[in-house]
């Protein structure tokens, strides 16, 4: 993590609050101050495996215009504080998951290319149910918790942007 992380977001969504969770402490003590004064959010720290993390930030009881997930590379943290953290993004906000490519390194693997238990999974399986959603006669199994206020979700190189609806008929709100 660098300050040059939070210019390229704050230029990308310039009214923004951002905030960051961030696995490796003493990156986290390094950058926080910075951090806080230039996104204008919250820097977190912890093991997104660690369920109590997770529910420590839920419990503040914050919402989020954005949150930046930098954490841990397996997929269990990826899933895990996704999942969790999505209803504390605003209506219109965003929630990015970096490093998504270290799905494909051993070191950072559960499974074979394509494998259950990957976020590469996990996200074709939220796309699958954001784009049958009104199909007739389709009934998506799994989870609905982050397609009923999804409105996209956007890749590129080692990343995803999962944009929550802004409020329905209304697009994304302007940071």
């Amino acid at each position: 993590m660098t300050l040059l992380i939070v210019q390229v977001w704050k230029e990308y969504v310039p009214k923004a609050s951002i905030s960051f969770l961030e696995y490796d402490k003493p990156c986290a003590a390094k950058w926080k101050v910075s951090i806080e004064s230039d996104a204008g959010g919250t820097l977190y720290t912890g093991d997104q495996a660690d369920p109590a993390v997770l529910t420590k930030i839920v419990k503040a009881g914050a919402q989020f215009d954005m949150i930046v997930d930098d954490g841990g590379h397996f997929a269990n943290q990826m899933i895990l504080s996704l999942e969790l953290l999505w209803p504390l993004i605003k209506p219109g906000g965003f929630y990015v998951v970096e490093d998504i490519h270290c799905n494909y390194e051993p070191a950072y693997s559960e499974g074979d290319f394509g494998a259950r238990g990957t976020f590469m999974r996990y996200l074709k399986h939220q796309l699958d149910l954001l784009l049958s959603m009104g199909t007739p006669n389709v009934v998506p199994r799994g989870s609905e918790a982050l397609v009923s206020d999804l409105i996209s979700i956007d890749c590129f190189a080692q990343s995803c942007v999962f944009i929550k609806m802004a409020s329905r008929g209304k697009n994304l709100r302007s940071f």
